[in-house]
């Protein structure tokens, strides 16, 4: 089901060529894990499009788009690793990490023309809802003879799901009637799913009482998605229309955490980026007399986290 990426692939080699380097010389070390719980900001911008028919060669290319930009999140995640067995490099990671949206905005535009020309009609509306990311893996940590330094090969499966509001209607264009400005009873929703396995690295490395971590993800996913549009009495409710497709994520993180001695407890600052980009792919329309299906052109999904952490070791 799942497409070959050649990026991924080279993630796999740096990942399995940097644990044969490390090899050499490493011993198991007393590891005993972490757990950590998390709070902090996030922010979050995404967009899609269509063709105006399956094959995408038809006039317009891109017949809609929808953005969301600048969405604001809170957040709070729990995220731990923690060896198999005692003294085992084989370790066992999993994070929930849980969003909430409370502001951003989001436009809806629709063309005559290909390559987004000849704009007929666009709203800008008003965005909220709520993100969840679940991961869990495994990975093998190969440690330095001095432990303060490791790298962590490790696979999984990851689940990213997005749920957002459209509000608070403008009409900003509008060539047909002519009609503008804003408008009422919008309430529409738009939720999509990526889910699949990732191959990832992680790094730690000891610079006296302060650990630095950086990890990188690789996500080969399955994409699905549904939106409600409420406002269209030809389509039904609450699927009115729904995707299917493929693509990849990528997510890159650095931590870093300060130790005090004697303490089992730590503090964490932590910075992550994410991005999806969504293969061509198909929406089908489902209208009260039918189905119809054209091409999804394609898409992405990208943010940023800043966290702060309690951690306790275990």
């Amino acid at each position: 089901m799942y497409a070959k990426k050649s990026a991924g692939v080279k993630v796999c080699l740096l990942a399995l060529g940097v644990s044969g380097m490390l090899a050499t010389g490493v011993q198991a070390a007393d590891y005993d894990g972490f757990f950590d719980l998390n709070v902090g900001y996030s922010t979050l911008d995404a967009d899609w499009n269509i063709a105006s028919d399956i094959t995408g060669t038809s006039t317009p290319n891109i017949i809609s788009e929808l953005t969301w930009e600048g969405l604001q999140l809170g957040y709070i995640a729990i995220d731990s690793e923690k060896p198999f067995l005692k003294g085992s490099p084989l370790v066992i990671r999993g994070r929930y990490q849980l969003g909430l949206a409370f502001a951003g905005d989001n436009q809806d535009s629709d063309y005559d023309g290909d390559n987004r020309t000849l704009e007929f009609s666009r709203s800008n509306n008003k965005s909220a809802g709520y993100t969840s990311d679940v991961m869990f893996g495994v990975g093998y940590r190969l440690e330095s003879r001095n432990g303060k330094f490791a790298v962590t090969p490790n696979i999984g499966y990851s689940n990213n799901l997005q749920h957002f509001s459209i509000t608070d209607g403008y009409q900003t264009i509008n060539t047909r009637t002519g009609v503008t400005g804003p408008f009422s009873g919008l309430d529409s929703v738009f939720e999509s799913r990526w889910f699949g396995p990732y191959v990832g690295l992680k790094v730690d490395s000891q610079l006296n009482d302060l650990w630095l971590q950086l990890s990188l993800d690789y996500m080969f996913a399955d994409y699905y998605a549904y939106g409600d549009w409420n406002l269209r009495s030809d389509l039904q409710h609450p699927k009115s229309f729904e995707h299917f497709s493929t693509g990849t994520g990528i997510k890159g993180g650095l931590k870093a955490t300060y130790t005090p001695r004697n303490s089992d407890f730590e503090l964490s600052l932590e910075y992550s980026l994410q991005h999806y980009v969504l293969d061509p792919g198909t929406i089908q329309f489902n209208t009260t007399s039918g189905t119809s299906v054209q091409r999804l052109n394609g898409g992405t999904t990208q943010s940023q986290y800043i966290g702060i952490a309690v951690n306790r070791f275990f």
